[in-house]
């Protein structure tokens, strides 16, 4: 099992287990134990710092999601032109042995 964490947050990490599950974790006792060691300043700051860290995983993932369809469509206007070259070969191929 290994410990994956923000470099930015003090909060217990999540832990992963070998086969890349996310094992449960407590967050009553976790949001307790932050309470517990840091003033309501450095909560404030705890906060915006991992809604901060939040919208830029979303937008990474929104930019990755981007990325694969872009691929997708890539991929798909390829295989259509492939199809359009093979039936035009096939015709041309006919026709050369309609008059041979």
């Amino acid at each position: 099992m290994s410990a994956v964490s923000s470099p930015n947050s003090p909060i217990t990490p999540v832990f992963r287990c070998a086969h890349k599950e996310t094992a449960r974790w407590d967050a009553e006792r976790d949001t307790d134990t932050l309470f517990q060691n840091h003033s309501v300043e450095e909560i404030r700051k705890i906060e915006r710092t991992t809604r901060k860290d939040i919208q830029l995983k979303k937008e990474e993932l929104r930019q990755m999601v981007g990325e694969r369809y872009r691929d997708l469509i890539g991929a798909a206007d390829s295989i259509t032109d492939m199809m359009r070259c093979c039936k035009q070969a096939c015709y041309h191929a006919n026709q050369f042995y309609v008059f041979n």
